[in-house]
């Protein structure tokens, strides 16, 4: 029963994480890149509040100090860079490039944490994946689409994995799960607050209240980012770190099904390869994950 509920809890997470490309990219035609994260923080961290009963904390200078790396790495630039992204280039695209983090994490964790030796099954997904984000990148010279979007996509993928990392830190050192992420959402706000000189915010009320901004502002805040980290931290404790991974691959799928019913981005040969290749990448680079965790087990 734990399993199935831990499954259901990634399904639903990915269903929403999918969407969230697609729910962004109509939100740009009434808001800038920053203005979506300024509200989508705000709207997630009172909906966390609420939805815990509870108020972050701030336990040492170093905990403080992580979870203003995790918030910088994991919700400023990550979202900065996946906003823009989706201003110059098809929610797919941005989507399935960003779904190389997994593979970003594992070659900084070589660099920075454990040192053990990568397989050479990671290298051949690594040039399996990569070579799925070049098709994409030529495809998008090819319809004169400015590819700054698809490489502040592989900038966002980075940030993510940067992310995981402070995260995994922060875990090790024994801290709850749900205290690092009502902090690191505390934090990403003071930074956000910080950061409004040099962006700038100019959103009238009625804007706002449109019934369609209105709506996709509440699904990324509310459902999104609080309840799908909630949730997606449940599935992690139920069923492991290995199993709750595997549905990141099905993310590029759901993104790219719903901007084609949503906002008429047709699927094209380009797309379909390169989200093959990407997730065909992933899933020979998983191989060499699965091998460090049953390694470590057997330690």
């Amino acid at each position: 029963m734990r399993d199935l509920s831990g499954h259901i809890y990634c399904i639903f997470t990915i269903l929403i994480w999918g969407l969230t490309f697609v729910s962004t990219k109509v939100l740009l035609s009434s808001l800038s890149p920053f203005e979506v994260l300024l509200c989508r923080t705000l709207i997630a961290f009172f909906s966390l509040t609420l939805l815990t009963r509870t108020l972050p904390r701030f336990f040492d200078r170093r905990y403080t100090l992580l979870c203003l790396l995790a918030a910088l790495f994991g919700n400023n630039l990550y979202f900065i860079f996946e906003n823009n992204a989706l201003s110059y280039s098809f929610a797919s695209n941005v989507s399935v490039i960003v779904s190389t983090a997994p593979l970003f994490t594992a070659l900084l964790n070589q660099l920075f944490g454990q040192r053990g030796q990568l397989s050479a099954s990671f290298f051949i997904g690594f040039a399996l994946a990569m070579l799925g984000t070049v098709l994409l990148w030529w495809h998008s010279l090819e319809l004169k689409l400015n590819v700054a979007g698809d490489l502040l996509a592989l900038l966002a993928a980075l940030s993510w994995a940067l992310y995981t990392l402070t995260i995994r830190r922060l875990v090790t050192l024994g801290y709850a799960t749900l205290q690092i992420t009502l902090t690191t959402f505390a934090c990403s706000l003071l930074l956000l607050l910080l950061m409004l000189p040099l962006y700038g915010v100019s959103i009238e009320a009625g804007t706002l209240l449109e019934p369609l901004v209105c709506s996709n502002l509440l699904f990324l805040g509310v459902l999104a980012s609080a309840l799908g980290f909630l949730l997606w931290n449940r599935a992690v404790r139920l069923i492991g770190p290995v199993k709750t991974s595997i549905y990141i691959y099905a993310q590029p799928v759901v993104t790219t099904v719903a901007a084609s019913v949503l906002i008429y981005e047709r699927p094209t040969v380009y797309t379909v390869a390169g989200i093959i290749l990407i997730i065909g990448g992933l899933m020979v680079s998983e191989q060499y994950n699965l091998r460090a965790v049953l390694q470590r087990r057997g330690d």
